[in-house]
């Protein structure tokens, strides 16, 4: 069986909590969080045209021509990024949200 690890820190978990996914309930974690890779340029890319709702096939052969060359965690963290980048659809700008 494979030691069970910590999601944030990358430590092996106590000995009693390997069926969580991060410490939190005997302390806190003892290293620094693992730090996040930032989105390639292609992977943004993706996730764009995946936000969009179109009928144009030039939109679909570009998204297939990107999912040859992408894992789906690639895929996962374009899709994420696009969706936190705050695009308005209609206009193609950016804008902020104002509560």
């Amino acid at each position: 069986m494979t030691e069970a690890k910590c999601t944030i820190c990358g430590e092996p978990m106590p000995a009693g909590e390997e069926m969580f996914k991060f410490h939190g309930y005997s302390g806190p974690c003892p290293k620094q969080p693992i730090p996040c890779e930032k989105p390639s340029r292609v992977e943004v890319a993706y996730g764009l045209l995946w936000m969009e709702e179109t009928a144009d096939q030039r939109v679909h052969e570009a998204r297939r021509l990107l999912l040859e060359t992408m894992s789906k965690q690639n895929q996962e963290r374009g899709i994420n990024a696009a969706k936190g980048m705050n695009l308005c659809r209609r206009t193609g700008d950016r804008r902020t949200t104002t509560t």
